[in-house]
Protein backbone atom coordinates (compact mmCIF):
# COMPACT_ATOMS: atom_id res chain seq x y z
CA UNK A 1 0.00 0.00 0.00
CA UNK A 2 2.79 2.35 0.79
CA UNK A 3 4.57 1.38 -2.41
CA UNK A 4 1.61 2.36 -4.33
CA UNK A 5 1.34 5.90 -2.80
CA UNK A 6 5.01 6.62 -3.07
CA UNK A 7 4.25 5.30 -7.04
CA UNK A 8 1.19 7.28 -7.31
CA UNK A 9 2.58 10.34 -5.82
CA UNK A 10 5.80 10.24 -8.34
CA UNK A 11 3.54 9.45 -11.50
CA UNK A 12 1.77 12.31 -10.00
CA UNK A 13 4.91 14.74 -10.10
CA UNK A 14 5.81 13.95 -13.42
CA UNK A 15 3.13 14.73 -14.81
CA UNK A 16 3.00 18.21 -13.29
CA UNK A 17 6.42 18.14 -14.06
CA UNK A 18 5.94 17.81 -17.77
CA UNK A 19 2.47 19.73 -17.63
CA UNK A 20 4.74 22.77 -16.52
CA UNK A 21 7.49 21.92 -19.54
CA UNK A 22 4.51 21.75 -22.11
CA UNK A 23 3.04 25.33 -20.56
CA UNK A 24 6.72 26.74 -20.90
CA UNK A 25 7.35 25.43 -24.63
CA UNK A 26 4.25 26.85 -25.34
CA UNK A 27 4.87 30.31 -23.62
CA UNK A 28 8.48 30.58 -25.76
CA UNK A 29 6.59 29.51 -28.96
CA UNK A 30 3.84 32.12 -28.33
CA UNK A 31 7.01 34.73 -27.34
CA UNK A 32 8.85 33.84 -30.82
CA UNK A 33 5.93 33.68 -33.04
CA UNK A 34 4.88 37.30 -31.46
CA UNK A 35 8.54 38.31 -32.40
CA UNK A 36 7.93 37.28 -35.71
CA UNK A 37 5.00 39.16 -36.41
CA UNK A 38 6.43 42.32 -34.93
CA UNK A 39 9.35 42.12 -37.31
CA UNK A 40 7.39 41.01 -40.21
CA UNK A 41 5.25 44.36 -39.35
CA UNK A 42 8.59 46.21 -39.35
CA UNK A 43 9.66 45.17 -42.09
CA UNK A 44 6.66 45.58 -44.50
CA UNK A 45 6.28 49.19 -42.84
CA UNK A 46 10.07 49.59 -43.89
CA UNK A 47 8.99 48.49 -47.06
CA UNK A 48 6.65 50.83 -47.52
CA UNK A 49 8.24 53.37 -46.91
CA UNK A 50 10.96 52.38 -49.10
CA UNK A 51 8.55 52.53 -52.50
CA UNK A 52 7.27 55.72 -51.13
CA UNK A 53 10.73 57.24 -51.44
CA UNK A 54 11.73 55.89 -54.41
CA UNK A 55 8.47 56.99 -55.82
CA UNK A 56 9.01 60.27 -54.49
CA UNK A 57 12.32 60.49 -55.99
CA UNK A 58 11.38 59.09 -59.18
CA UNK A 59 8.69 62.15 -59.19
CA UNK A 60 11.13 64.84 -58.55
CA UNK A 61 13.50 63.83 -61.51
CA UNK A 62 10.83 63.54 -63.36
CA UNK A 63 9.48 67.18 -62.41
CA UNK A 64 13.06 67.88 -62.90
CA UNK A 65 13.44 66.80 -66.77
CA UNK A 66 10.56 68.69 -67.53
CA UNK A 67 11.56 71.78 -65.53
CA UNK A 68 14.78 71.37 -67.78
CA UNK A 69 13.41 70.72 -71.25
CA UNK A 70 11.32 73.71 -70.92
CA UNK A 71 14.42 76.10 -70.20
CA UNK A 72 15.92 74.86 -73.27
CA UNK A 73 13.00 75.48 -75.40
CA UNK A 74 12.69 78.80 -74.26
CA UNK A 75 16.63 79.39 -74.12
CA UNK A 76 16.01 78.19 -77.78
CA UNK A 77 13.31 80.24 -78.78
CA UNK A 78 15.48 83.27 -77.53
CA UNK A 79 18.30 82.44 -79.27
CA UNK A 80 16.47 81.93 -82.66
CA UNK A 81 14.85 85.44 -82.02
CA UNK A 82 18.38 86.94 -81.33
CA UNK A 83 19.32 84.85 -84.73
CA UNK A 84 16.90 86.19 -86.95
CA UNK A 85 16.79 90.19 -85.64
CA UNK A 86 21.06 90.01 -86.18
CA UNK A 87 19.95 88.42 -90.13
Amino acid sequence: NNLRDTLEKTQIEIDERIQKSVASVNDVNKQLKDTVNSLRDRIERKEAQRLEELQNAEKIKRDEHIQLEEIINTLREKLEVQNGNEN
